[in-house]
């Protein structure tokens, strides 16, 4: 059986010159043939085509990914270096709440030392009799 032989297009593992069309086809006039040849050649062409996008898309895709978890290895980096010093900032707040209730406590016994203070009218242990 004689065939028309495709272009030389390829898609994937699929090559357009491997592709032979028989041309008694069921009756059908060797210019349909042709076309329908012209067409398979137009379809296999495309399809290289938007193979070749979807490589490039992926590759930019992955370079977006792998940015993308570097960005993110580096914002986590800093959310545990501010877990750190958020837990060293409560630590010095819980000590200096501790010094402030203290010195509120020493100003309490300074106010009452001072308040039992002596008279006016009680001069003995001034020196004076």
């Amino acid at each position: 059986m004689e065939g028309v032989k495709c272009g030389n297009s390829s898609v994937g593992n699929y090559n357009s010159s491997s592709i032979i069309i028989p041309v008694d086809i069921g009756g059908l006039k060797n210019d349909k043939i042709m076309q329908l040849t012209k067409n398979i050649h137009t379809v296999v062409d495309n399809s290289n085509l938007l193979k070749e996008e979807f490589d490039e898309d992926r590759l930019e895709f992955q370079a977006s990914i792998h940015s993308f978890e570097a960005k993110n290895s580096e914002l986590e980096s800093m959310f545990r270096a501010l877990l750190l010093e958020h837990d060293r900032t409560k630590e010095e707040l819980v000590v200096a709440n501790r010094r402030i209730a203290g010195f509120g406590k020493a100003s309490d016994d300074l106010e009452n030392l001072l308040g039992i203070g002596k008279f006016h009218s009680d001069l003995f242990d001034l020196g004076s009799e």
